[in-house]
């Protein structure tokens, strides 16, 4: 790293018969082995931990935790300490050491900018595709969780401790906005500069009008969320959100890690269902097709607007 700046690392890539590319990716001297699977937009992620993350047939745009498909195709995602990796539609990968911190989320608002964001506030910015990585000033330490954008110029983050950062201007500078909650903050969608929502633990669920001036609970109608749930250790606990998603002021979807609840009146009344699987969030192509992705590719999809859902690799598109 030289003045705030991060270049991509070398990496190599070994076709085999099978068409599976074996990805070698060099951070910090530590070799970290990703199993990809690349064909026609299909990516499949397999840490140390053997966990499995399946998009196949997920179209773009979409972000939920450390990943973004943008519109164009491109598939985004963050990996180990502080690595960032690319599929461009065509299946070429690229792998960018981007901070020596865990990054935790990222958002693209076009094909070359995008921000990353992780522990100890850190946050880098990209106009290049990743080619060149500036470290921007958040004003925290707090560890960050998620960040989006409506243009190239407004932009919001999440974080622990209630934390929630706004800038107008790309990043060149961050404000902290005061929700009024300590809780950990773990997604967020703004529809406008001034519409946007956040949710977290402890049944966190919170809408501002004003570009965070002021900030609504919408908690209270979720209370009971886990009575129904299949685990039964779910049941008794408050449910913790870690996915929102609004396509305008009226309608949106929230996930914990085995439900999903849908509101087409702004948050009033919602629709829950329970799944049984572990989320990791939603990727939502329209007000109607929407993918449950799991933590072990047994994702789920919903073509009525997340009414129901079906157990299915991919998505049945409009």
């Amino acid at each position: 790293m030289k003045d705030n700046m991060c270049y991509v690392k070398s990496f190599d890539i070994k076709k085999h018969n099978n068409g599976k590319c074996l990805i070698k990716l060099f951070m910090f001297n530590l070799v970290l082995l990703l199993h990809l699977t690349v064909s026609l937009g299909i990516v499949k992620l397999r840490d140390e931990k053997a966990t499995h993350i399946d998009l196949t047939g997920i179209k773009g745009p979409y972000t939920y935790r450390n990943y973004c498909r943008i519109k164009s195709g491109e598939l985004w995602w963050t990996e180990g300490e502080g690595g960032v990796g690319l599929t461009s539609p065509d299946g070429e990968g690229k792998e960018f050491q981007v901070s020596s911190t865990a990054l935790n989320g990222i958002f693209f608002i076009s094909p070359y900018k995008g921000w990353v964001v992780g522990d100890g506030g850190t946050i880098f910015y990209t106009d290049n595709r990743g080619e060149i990585w500036s470290q921007q000033d958040s004003g925290t330490k707090v560890d960050l969780s998620a960040v989006t954008c409506t243009d190239e110029n407004n932009c919001w983050v999440v974080g622990k401790q209630g934390t929630i950062l706004s800038t107008k201007n790309a990043g060149s500078s961050w404000i902290q906005l005061e929700p009024k909650t300590q809780e950990d903050l773990l997604s967020l969608s703004f529809v406008s500069t001034k519409n946007g929502w956040v949710v977290g633990d402890n049944g966190v669920v919170l809408e501002t009008n004003d570009n965070g001036k002021s900030w609504q609970s919408y908690g209270k109608y979720l209370q009971t969320l886990n009575e129904n749930s299949p685990y039964p250790n779910y049941r008794t606990q408050s449910p913790n959100f870690i996915f929102v998603k609004f396509i305008d002021k009226k309608k949106g979807w929230v996930a914990t890690r085995d439900a999903v609840a849908s509101t087409r009146n702004g948050g009033i009344n919602w629709e829950i269902i329970h799944l049984e699987t572990t989320l990791i969030g939603l990727a939502i192509h329209d007000h109607l097709h929407l993918v449950a992705v799991s933590l072990y590719g047994d994702n789920y999809v919903s073509n009525d607007g997340g009414i129901s859902w079906q157990k299915r690799k991919t998505v049945v598109s409009k």
